[in-house]
């Protein structure tokens, strides 16, 4: 089943706009990578390539993981 472009979200479910309506602490990390990301591919829409990238990186608590950075 084809996956429907973000632009066709609900306003309110839109990374782009709940960053600019709640801050990016609302957003998860795959959304604020969609937001880098900004374009999809005709199969995925921007979150679901950055979910498959937190998948191929993520820590166990869902967060990307980067051993050679720390805070």
């Amino acid at each position: 089943m084809p996956r429907r472009p973000i632009s066709e979200w609900p306003l309110a479910e839109r990374p782009r706009v709940k960053l600019l309506g709640d801050g990016s602490h609302a957003l998860s990390d795959a959304e604020l990578l969609a937001i880098i990301l900004r374009l999809g591919t005709k199969g995925a829409s921007a979150i679901d390539l950055a979910r498959h990238a937190a998948q191929q990186d993520a820590a166990p608590d869902g967060n990307f993981s980067a051993p050679h950075c720390r805070r």
